[in-house]
């Protein structure tokens, strides 16, 4: 027979005697819920794919039960019969019964039989456990039969043996495979939230390293994985001073432009692409150009690691001379699309 947990859809197969002991209560070995067997039991599985099994909503029509049993006799009956001893063991058999003669006087005969076989004149008084007292007849048992105190000691004996049995507890259905297979998928999918969670913080990098009560977890973060931080642009936070140019002191045609760039976030931003633009009198311009990076930084490496927060590099830049119309320059952060190479 086959049942189904109507909490996690685990199908067991079940045994009538451990159902009815259990009066169709029993514990799910794969949630540990406890739930009623009883409205899912079947005897054959269902053709095909299935998700649950077919309920038992008790709209049947009621079976007709017609195969009697009777109840069988009781023992103490049987044995008094087949002995032809009397019912109540307490009541002494007569030791002989004699046919009663004819006799035109039969109360004569029956004084005749109560004066061969007295009666105490008092009724029996227990004197203990098993005993009877003097001048009352113990009574003649059966074979296999017992007395009033035996029985009641009996029955003493077992009241106690059976309250020390524990009653049936609903059984429950153990599987150990299915137990494991439900830990490697709690594994799983605690680890796969742990990625979903590291990818959602990656993506929004920037927001948390700007915010100031997520920023410092952050970065302790970062040091103790051993990883590099996460490089947030934010161009109003960079300042270019100390700007300078003039002419070139090795290269002949040729102008070096000089600033010193400071970065006044609290983190670390990556470095940014500089324009440079020389202008005549009337302030058009003359020659203009955006530089990468790798451009104005002595070596290409310092790049990938970024501007530290609060720290300060000087850079140069070397460009050619446009002539004598470039009277005036400007050096300023460039938006990050910008193209760069262009003249």
């Amino acid at each position: 027979m086959y049942t189904q947990c109507p909490h996690c859809l685990a199908v067991f197969v079940v045994e009538a005697s451990r159902i009815g002991s259990a009066h169709g209560h029993v514990r799910c070995g794969q949630c540990e819920a406890l739930f009623d067997a009883l409205p899912t039991l079947c005897d054959e599985l269902p053709p095909g794919p299935y998700v649950t099994l077919p309920r038992q909503d008790g709209a049947a029509p009621p079976p007709q039960l017609d195969a009697l049993v009777p109840p069988p006799e009781p023992a103490e009956l049987m044995t008094a019969a087949a002995a032809d001893a009397p019912l109540d063991p307490r009541v002494a058999p007569s030791p002989e019964i004699r046919p009663v003669a004819d006799s035109a006087d039969p109360l004569a005969t029956r004084s005749e039989t109560l004066e061969s076989n007295p009666q105490p004149t008092s009724a029996p008084t227990a004197t203990g456990a098993g005993e009877w007292p003097d001048g009352w007849p113990r009574p003649m048992l059966a074979q296999g039969e017992t007395s009033a105190v035996d029985r009641e000691s009996l029955a003493a004996i077992e009241s106690s043996a059976e309250a020390e049995i524990p009653q049936p507890s609903a059984p429950g259905f153990v599987d150990r495979r299915g137990r494991q297979r439900a830990l490697r998928w709690r594994l799983m999918a605690g680890a796969l939230v742990l990625l979903l969670a590291a990818q959602a913080c990656w993506l929004a990098r920037g927001e948390l390293i700007r915010f100031a009560p997520t920023r410092p977890a952050l970065l302790d973060l970062c040091r103790v994985l051993r990883l590099p931080p996460p490089l947030v642009s934010a161009p109003s936070r960079l300042q270019l001073d100390a700007q300078d140019i003039r002419r070139h002191p090795e290269v002949p045609g040729a102008l070096l432009i000089s600033a010193t760039l400071r970065n006044a976030a609290p983190w670390p931003q990556p470095y940014p692409l500089l324009q440079v633009q020389l202008s005549d009198l009337s302030g058009r311009a003359v020659a203009e150009r955006v530089f990468a990076p790798a451009a104005y930084l002595p070596d290409a490496a310092i790049a990938d690691h970024g501007l530290p927060a609060g720290a300060r590099a000087a850079i140069s830049i070397e460009v050619r001379d446009p002539g004598p119309r470039a009277v005036a320059f400007q050096i300023r952060i460039a938006p990050p699309d910008s193209p760069t190479g262009a003249e």
